[in-house]
C-alpha cells in the first residue's frame, strides 16, 4: 500500500496501470481520499515497469457514504 498525495498518486497509477475497467475514471480525477487498487505480476519492486499493473478498483469519498 501506497499513501501519498496528488498529483503523485493519480500520475503514479496512470503510469503504471494499463488497463482497467475504471481507468478512464482515474484519468479524469483522482479525489481526496480516493483509492486505486491495482495488481501486478511482478514479484519485485526493481522490476516493475510502466504499464504492468491492472487497475481493479477504485473508489472515491462519494461512494462510501
Amino acid at each position: 500500500m501506497l499513501i501519498g498525495h496528488n498529483p503523485g498518486l493519480q500520475e503514479l497509477a496512470l503510469v503504471l496501470a494499463s488497463r482497467g475497467v475504471d481507468l478512464p475514471k482515474v484519468k479524469q480525477k483522482f479525489p481526496t481520499g480516493a483509492l486505486a487498487t491495482l495488481v501486478v505480476g511482478s514479484d519485485s519492486w526493481a522490476a516493475l515497469r510502466p504499464g504492468d499493473a491492472e487497475l481493479v478498483d477504485y473508489v472515491v469519498p462519494r461512494q462510501l457514504g
